[in-house]
């Protein structure tokens, strides 16, 4: 603000104004009803314009008017934001006439008239500096990608707002009044009373005393020393929902007392019985219901888990029952058995589905998974003549050391063309044979790599004859009734000639798949996006959708590995022989 000497203030621009009005112009007068020069605040109008500039054409003094203001503002107030943005007018020797101001003069009068905006701008500009510069940090301290580092700062600046709202705006908790064993006298929390106020639960048990009675600003937790009256009690379901029955009795008639009433009140509190004492959590308020809530969600979903598992295991009985025919089973559908408990099998045709790709990471599962498919198979056709081709002569297959057609190491080679060969056969009678032929090859790939290896150093091309065995057989092995299930880490589509690969009718992926193994096996489905764990993963049968499967485990492994050596023995051509 400018004073005069008379006492009156106006800003910068208006004096500014005034005094170019007074150097110019005969008699000046401040006026808003008569033609005048703006300045964006005041309005100053003259009468008459000096002898000196009656001569000067009306663009002369336009240029005038610009260089005065600007030599003001340089020589007295050099440095100031506002620079030269008063309005220009056109000047008449009679008078004045407001003239028209430049695209720049206009946008910079209006931003400069509205000062709130360019602040809000700038204190976007400046957050949006310092959050790239938290970006940088937490990558920098945590290792991790930008993404991974925006979204951690975009999750903390979400719950300091949300913190900030509650302090600012959250009212205070209700209070429930569900404070058991208040002692009123004694202004104080008092064990004894909470047994008297208990003492219908208390008859529940042979001994019942409440020893520990302890508090925050949401719950009230009680620790009860008990005895249970039968050794039965302490597992029965039975029992602990009548504990929680009563519990809510005593907790709705100590609310009474208060004039509250909440109608069913169970999720007010959570009791958990151990085998010498019982612990009760009651909510104080809201929050604390809230938590009550999220505890009982957990263990519901930790008892979920427990069923889980005593669903994924698999006994002698259900496969060496009875016989299921021409029905292989692959597993459990493992999206029902986590909703519902339930064990709901994934099966399909022998022969409509004969070839499978069984694949995995190192841990998955998948020899587990063979074992326990292998004995669904001969569940099914006891007479299927099976092949094992064990490279790694691991200690999976190795209760198959003596079985004929079982081969281990470099022997795998004489096992193929075995198979080949009784392939060939069959197919040069015209198929009249109807038994079903099956070859497992576990690690076929790291076969193949040694077969390639050996191949260069005496030139010989067996890795080609056994990758020309397997293609002609996936191809051709279908309606001859010859199967092949292939175990591997890693099915690339080069370990499979003339693109046989695509004639699996069943891939069996379990644990965890890299994009690159997505994108190889399940081109154009769409996959569930979650994490498995050993024995779970993806099935993809030939004419269905990608399911998610379970592999149970088998309880009993040596009658499970005894099972399969006999009905391996009692196949027709006897192709068992034991070592003496």
């Amino acid at each position: 603000m400018i004073s005069n000497e008379y006492g009156m203030s106006c800003d910068l621009q208006s004096a500014i104004a005034l005094y170019v009005a007074g150097k110019l112009f005969v008699k000046v007068k401040e006026s808003d009803d008569i033609e005048s020069i703006d300045d964006g605040y005041t309005s100053v109008s003259c009468w008459d314009l000096k002898p000196a500039y009656r001569s000067l054409s009306n663009k002369a003094v336009e240029y005038i008017v610009e260089g005065m203001i600007s030599q003001i503002l340089y020589k007295n107030f050099f440095g100031c934001r506002f620079a030269v943005n008063a309005r220009v007018v056109r000047l008449g020797r009679e008078g004045c006439v407001p003239g028209r101001t430049g695209l720049f003069d206009q946008c910079f009068n209006y931003i400069r008239r509205r000062k709130g905006m360019v602040n809000i701008i700038f204190f976007l500009l400046v957050m949006l500096f310092w959050y790239g510069v938290a970006v940088c940090v937490v990558q920098t301290v945590k290792h991790c990608t930008t993404r991974e580092a925006a979204s951690f700062c975009i999750r903390k600046i979400k719950e300091l707002f949300a913190w900030s709202w509650k302090e600012a705006f959250a009212k205070p908790p209700v209070p429930y009044m569900t404070h058991i064993g208040w002692d009123g006298e004694r202004q104080c929390f008092n064990p004894k009373v909470a047994d008297e106020e208990l003492v219908e639960l208390g008859k529940l048990f042979q001994f019942f005393r409440c020893i520990d009675i302890r508090y925050n600003e949401n719950i009230y937790a009680y620790r009860i020393s008990i005895v249970y009256g039968d050794a039965g009690q302490k597992n029965s379901e039975e029992f602990k929902t009548l504990v929680t029955k009563v519990l809510g009795g005593c907790l709705a008639d100590h609310m009474m007392k208060y004039g509250v009433w909440r109608g069913e009140n169970s999720s007010l509190f959570m009791v958990t019985l151990y085998s010498e004492y019982m612990e009760i959590a009651i909510a104080r308020n809201d929050a604390g219901k809230s938590w009550v809530e999220s505890l009982r969600k957990k263990r519901e979903q930790a008892k979920i888990e427990d069923q889980r598992k005593t669903q994924g295991i698999c006994i002698l009985e259900e496969v060496w029952g009875e016989n299921k025919g021409d029905r292989m089973t692959w597993g459990y559908d493992a999206k029902i058995a986590h909703q519902y408990q339930t064990k709901s099998s994934i099966q399909t045709g022998i022969d409509t589905h004969c070839h499978a790709l069984i694949t995995g990471s190192s841990g998955s599962g998948k020899s587990v998974a063979v074992s326990y498919l292998l004995g669904r198979r001969l569940q099914a056709d006891p007479d299927t003549r099976v092949f094992v081709c064990d490279y790694k002569n691991s200690e999976d297959f190795r209760f198959l050391h003596g079985y004929a057609n079982y081969y281990t190491g470099e022997k795998c080679y004489d096992g193929i063309m075995a198979f080949y060969q009784k392939f060939n056969e069959t197919r040069e009678s015209g198929g009249a044979e109807r038994e079903r032929y099956l070859l497992i090859f576990d690690e076929y790939p790291a076969f193949l790599n040694r077969l390639q290896m050996l191949d260069k150093q005496n030139k010989e091309k067996r890795a080609t004859d056994v990758m020309n065995a397997v293609s002609e057989i996936l191809m051709l092995g279908r309606g001859l009734h010859y199967g092949i299930w292939i175990v591997t880490q890693r099915a690339d589509a080069a370990l499979f000639a003339n693109g046989s690969r695509d004639n699996f009718m069943c891939i069996l992926a379990l644990g965890r798949l890299s994009k690159e193994q997505k994108n190889m096996l399940f081109s154009g489905e769409e996959l569930p996006e979650r994490s498995y764990q050993q024995g779970e993963g993806v099935i993809l049968l030939d004419g269905r959708e990608v399911e998610e499967v379970k592999i149970p485990w088998v309880t009993d492994v040596p009658g499970w590995r005894k099972h399969m050596l006999d009905t391996l023995g009692q196949s027709a051509d006897g192709n068992v022989r034991r070592e003496s």
